[in-house]
């Protein structure tokens, strides 16, 4: 937490009190202060990416997804003065997932002028064949702005399969977030999971002889701002 919040004391000295909390999920539109309001804590995550989904394999072959990467995060305490009358934000979806390709990015979190922060990149997709690999989608970071406190995002794990001495897939960890977990690995013939909490990635699917699946879509982000009297 900033030091002007800090033992809900102002920089000027003066006590203050926590009086709402705003949730603004994914999407787009317009954040306008309490009236009254004297600083806000703005927390906020970026969309996490989707992993990828794997092609059809045939009995002599295995393929996998890797895992989706997870969004970036950033705080910070912003006054009245500096804040303005009115905000507007964007807060970025989770990656979209399709099968047999690459998973989707993750969508941006932007809030106002103050700062934009990266949504995790998609996952890859491996051919089908005896050795397959598939790496995790890259981690976001902030694009532009500042923050009192950023914490990037982090890459997924990549995903490996074989075929030889016996058919064995393993997809890896999604990535955690700075609010979330990420989906935990799989084997075997197996869609993958997604991650819990804002912001984090999914594991990826993992297919021996079996049909082609459709990877797991990113968790979305979210801002949340703490408004202060």
């Amino acid at each position: 937490m900033s030091q002007i919040i800090k033992n809900n004391t102002a920089s000027g000295g003066g006590p203050i009190s926590m009086v709402n909390m705003v949730v603004l999920a994914a999407g787009s539109g317009v954040y306008t202060p309490s009236s009254g309001m004297k600083y806000v804590w703005v927390r906020a995550i970026a969309g996490a990416g989707a992993s990828g989904g794997t092609p059809a394999t045939s009995i002599s072959t295995v393929a996998v997804g890797g895992p989706g990467g997870s969004a970036c995060y950033g705080e910070s305490v912003y006054s009245a003065a500096t804040l303005g009358a009115t905000v507007s934000y964007t807060v970025g979806a989770g990656g979209v997932a399709v099968s047999g390709a690459a998973g989707g990015a993750g969508g941006n979190t932007t809030f106002g002028s103050f700062f934009t922060l990266g949504g995790g990149g998609g996952g890859a997709a491996s051919t089908a064949g005896t050795a397959v690999q598939a790496n995790g989608g890259v981690g976001g970071t902030l694009i532009s702005g500042s923050v009192q406190i950023e914490i990037a995002g982090t890459s997924g794990m990549y995903s490996t399969g074989i075929t030889s001495p016996v058919d064995l897939v393993t997809s890896g960890f999604g990535p955690y977030s700075a609010l979330g977990l990420g989906g935990p690995p799989s084997t075997g013939n197996f869609p993958g999971e997604a991650g819990t909490g804002y912001g984090s990635g999914p594991s990826g699917p993992t297919s021996e002889n079996n049909i082609a699946k459709t990877g797991i879509n990113g968790q979305p982000g979210v801002i949340i701002i703490m408004e202060y009297i």
